[in-house]
């Protein structure tokens, strides 16, 4: 098996996907049909993976201006980061995209910056550029933190089902590289690697490794 994949190939410009239809598409029918057409795909296939497994996890990835972080967003703010207080003790789950993973008793702290979330993992995996939050960096220091758009709500569980979502914003020196293409390519694999182990951490391996093979295990 592969996982699914959407793209929207039209510049933010023309339209933001991570928006309501009103507000991406500015009365344009033509993005109006796109973000259509990329809403029912995605639909779909959310059908697809809920129907087959009962679970999953839907990635929605962006790029960002900022050069130094990559940035997971589960639907907390920046703050509520930066308090020192373990968050399962002080956050709702129903404020997260990955409701359902705390809901079946998953440990809200553990999951979000403990040794075993996607952020640890992935920083620890190319420690070139750090991903918040984590253990590493549990709180960003950044002018902006992107805690989570529109798409990351839909699509994840916070306000019920068993597909849970996390948004991925891209530091800009990861994917604008003049030069070369090796840190795109280099993060792309450690980050297929580390969600590959973090699968199988929180929703174990049968769902994990349904067809995907293991790069390298902390590759």
């Amino acid at each position: 098996r592969q996982p699914y994949f959407v793209k929207m190939e039209l510049h933010r410009s023309k339209l933001d996907m991570n928006r309501e239809i009103c507000e991406a598409a500015q009365s344009d029918q033509v993005a109006k049909d796109a973000w259509n057409g990329y809403i029912g795909k995605a639909s779909e296939f959310s059908d697809e993976v809920n129907e087959e497994w009962g679970r999953g996890v839907f990635v929605d990835f962006h790029g960002m201006k900022e050069k130094g972080e990559v940035q997971l967003g589960y639907g907390l703010t920046n703050d509520e980061l930066k308090n020192n207080a373990d968050l399962g003790s002080v956050v709702d789950s129903g404020t997260l995209f990955v409701r359902s993973l705390v809901d079946n008793g998953a440990d809200t702290e553990d999951l979000i910056r403990g040794p075993h979330s996607l952020g640890t993992l992935l920083t620890s995996a190319y420690p070139a550029t750090e991903t918040c939050p984590s253990e590493q960096v549990k709180s960003s220091d950044k002018d902006k933190y992107w805690s989570g758009g529109y798409l990351s709500q839909r699509y994840g569980s916070k306000d019920g089902g068993t597909i849970d979502s996390i948004q991925v914003e891209l530091a800009s020196k990861i994917r604008k590289n003049k030069q070369t293409s090796t840190d795109r390519e280099v993060f792309a694999a450690a980050f297929a690697n580390e969600l590959l182990v973090w699968m199988q951490d929180w929703y174990g391996s049968d769902f994990a490794f349904g067809g995907w093979k293991l790069i390298k295990k902390g590759a």
